[in-house]
């Protein structure tokens, strides 16, 4: 007698093991492939909001925009740099023996002191004398306008800071590939060389001497005081702020070069620091 095997609907146990297996990798793979890519994502946005916030400090130099209307008066006395009085609030137009040259940068302030530092930017507002020691004539270079940061009141002090783990490496000079902790972007006189200062015309790049792992606020302020002629020759080639994703091999290079009319940023994605 003949016995059949009668086959009924259903998958046997080794089959849904085989199943949920094949299910399980092809998740996982799409899940990493996922977070690689949002990381991507998070990397490129971050890299280009910081060069954005980058290009709007020199926007603000080439408009002549002053980002305060009150809260110090500026003075000067003989032959000195400029004197910042925080407990006097003068408006705008009454500080006459002060300019406005420019904005000062300082990349992972402080870095020695904290990793986290090393994600941030401090931006100091820059003034300097209007007239040259010892004269009525206005000031026609960065050495005549004896430069000073403005740090006597943190509500001058801007921040930004890049995110999603990415950090600053180094910040360096072009032309030769030397670190310098910052730069400073200054405005200059029409139809003058990139020396010059004053307030109706482009903005120059100049660096700032140090280096990001162990140059203070303190010092920074000192070095943007330190300012001259020679600051912007430095940077006549351009600067280049080199990135990095903590945990991985992901670098970002900004750039920034003098061209024909204007200060350029320029952002490179998965590029190595020269």
């Amino acid at each position: 007698m003949n016995h059949y095997r009668h086959t009924r609907g259903g998958y046997t146990i080794i089959e849904v093991i085989i199943v949920l297996t094949v299910s399980s990798a092809l998740f996982i793979s799409a899940l990493v492939t996922y977070n690689q890519q949002n990381r991507r994502t998070q990397f490129t946005e971050s890299v280009n909001t910081f060069a954005q916030n980058i290009q709007d400090v020199l926007n603000d130099v080439e408009t002549g925009f002053y980002p305060t209307t009150n809260g110090f008066s500026c003075s000067v006395s003989g032959t000195g740099a400029p004197t910042i009085n925080t407990t006097v609030s003068a408006n705008q137009g009454t500080n006459t023996d002060c300019i406005f040259v420019g904005r000062a940068i300082q990349f992972a302030p402080n870095a020695s002191s904290s990793a986290a530092n090393k994600s941030k930017m401090d931006i100091y507002t820059v003034v300097g004398r209007r007239a040259v020691a010892g004269s009525d004539q206005p000031v026609t270079s960065i050495t005549e306008a004896q430069p000073h940061a403005l740090s006597e009141l943190s509500n001058l002090i801007e921040h930004a800071s890049l995110v999603s783990g990415v950090q600053i490496n180094a910040v360096k000079r072009a032309d030769t590939n030397g670190n310098i902790s910052g730069l400073a972007i200054v405005s200059t006189v029409s139809g003058g060389s990139a020396i010059n200062t004053g307030l109706n015309s482009r903005a120059s790049l100049a660096v700032v001497t140090g280096n990001t792992t162990n140059t203070s606020s303190a010092t920074f302020i000192n070095r943007v005081a330190a300012l001259n002629a020679t600051s912007v020759t430095r940077a006549s080639k351009g600067i280049r702020i080199c990135l990095q994703e903590q945990g991985s091999n992901r670098e970002a290079v900004i750039e920034l070069a003098t061209g024909s009319s204007q200060t350029i940023v320029n952002v490179k994605i998965d590029t190595p620091c020269p």
